[in-house]
């Protein structure tokens, strides 16, 4: 008597594991992820593969191991790994360092580029001695704008004004401080 083994000619293969992936987090503090997945294959028998995640799932902000294991029923198994990055969002603000409010429609109002994306905001322009001259609530660029005027709605004289921006979004709250020009 003798015992035949046979032994396959191929052993398990993986092809098309994907490369780490890093993604910005939206306002809910996470990421929707996507990839395509890994292809395993063997000769013969039957593939049974496991993962730890799948595409077009939720990350919280950090780092995640992604891995997908194959194995043949017969003890030989081969992996796939990667890593999903999920950064903090950063705010993404072009604040204007110059207003010229004389009416030509250049420059008559303060934009602040992109705080559109952000609702929840409050904007604050203060003169040299610290006094508030303007405050908005949900400043859009738009009807919320700072057109260099003071409280009263008299246009400010030519100098150097101070702002304060604080924008929430998700558990994250930021606040920019600067100066603008106010020429007329």
């Amino acid at each position: 008597s003798f015992d035949v083994v046979v032994i396959p000619a191929q052993s398990l293969q993986v092809s098309n594991c994907p490369e780490d992936i890093v993604i910005v987090a939206d306002e809910s503090d996470t990421a929707l992820v996507t990839w395509g997945e890994p292809i395993f294959s063997l000769e013969c028998g039957i593939l049974t593969i496991r993962s730890s995640n799948i595409p077009d799932s939720r990350f919280a902000v950090g780092n995640t191991k992604v891995m997908y294991t194959a194995s043949d029923g017969l003890g030989n198994s081969i992996e796939c790994s990667f890593n999903v990055t999920v950064t903090e969002p950063s705010l993404d603000l072009e604040i204007s360092k110059l207003i010229t409010p004389d009416g030509d429609g250049f420059n008559d109002v303060w934009l602040i580029t992109n705080l559109d994306k952000y609702p929840d905001n409050s904007v604050t322009v203060f003169d040299r001695w610290g006094s508030v001259i303007f405050r908005s609530d949900s400043y859009n660029n738009i009807d919320r704008v700072w057109r260099g005027e003071n409280k009263s709605g008299a246009t400010v004289p030519t100098g150097t004004y101070f702002f304060t921006i604080e924008v929430s979004y998700g558990r994250y709250k930021v606040k920019r401080e600067g100066f603008i020009e106010v020429v007329q």
